[in-house]
């Protein structure tokens, strides 16, 4: 599908009917704003991975899960938005997404994967909608100095939770919303 869209300048936005599923391995040197179509369940393993061009997506609340490299190396991504229904962000979901500034992480999420963030050089901002993960790898933000909020009236966010260096990361601030 990705070869479709090479080279064009004159896309705006896709939003192809009545898919489940949407292998977009690879872009051109142009931005590309998705929005999934309602109804689509997964993105899978490598959905987006070195699609250069995405630089935002939206993922309807019809997708349950996000696979493993989804969106790795969509190096111009500046904007993505969670639905309430997905409950993992997998292993190397967002791996080297590096003009990421900011990401709200849902409270149905209950799972980061290893390297999750790792290489978002630009992600310096997380917001979390919910309790903390109850599985969280050691290197979901591998390497990045962040500003982490959550809700202020979440009793949850213990200081044994509240780490500097929170899910691997090298520095963390923590503050409330």
């Amino acid at each position: 599908m990705a070869e479709v869209y090479w080279g064009s300048t004159q896309i705006k936005g896709i939003k192809p009917p009545g898919i489940s599923f949407i292998p977009f391995y690879s872009g051109g040197a142009y931005r590309l704003y998705v929005e999934v179509p309602a109804g689509t369940t997964a993105l899978e393993n490598d959905a987006f991975r070195r699609c250069g061009s995405l630089f935002s997506i939206t993922i309807p609340s019809s997708v349950t899960s996000l696979g493993t490299y989804c969106f790795r190396d969509c190096s111009s991504l500046t904007s993505v938005t969670i639905p309430s229904s997905v409950t993992s962000l997998p292993n190397y979901c967002f791996y080297n997404c590096s003009s990421l500034p900011s990401i709200t992480i849902p409270s149905s999420v209950t799972s980061l994967g290893s390297n999750c963030f790792y290489g978002c050089s630009n992600l310096t901002k997380v917001y979390f909608a919910g309790n903390p993960p109850s599985s969280l790898s050691p290197s979901a933000f591998k390497n990045l100095t962040l500003t982490i909020y959550h809700k202020a009236d979440n009793s949850n966010w213990t200081s044994s939770i509240k780490t500097s260096t929170y899910g691997g990361a090298t520095s963390v601030t923590w503050s409330t919303y």
